[in-house]
């Protein structure tokens, strides 16, 4: 779990279920902001074990700018 503590965020390790499962490749498209991992779930790439957490980590991942590479290769 997550909290925050005097500004500082302690991230401890839990048991506890999985709310939401991915491989790699998702996590990496999400992460670089290609593709929402609630598009991804509806393609079968992320399961989603507890109702609402996966439209909350695609918010999470929202950035202010679209990907975009300027160099030719």
């Amino acid at each position: 779990p997550l909290t925050v503590k005097g500004g500082e965020a302690l991230v401890t390790r839990t048991e506890d279920s999985a709310d939401v499962s991915l491989d790699v490749a998702a996590l990496g498209s999400a992460y670089l902001g290609g593709v929402r991992l609630s598009v991804l779930r509806r393609a079968h790439r992320v399961v989603e074990h507890t109702p609402g957490h996966v439209d909350a980590l695609s918010l999470a991942f929202l950035g202010t700018h679209e990907p975009h590479c300027p160099e030719v290769f």
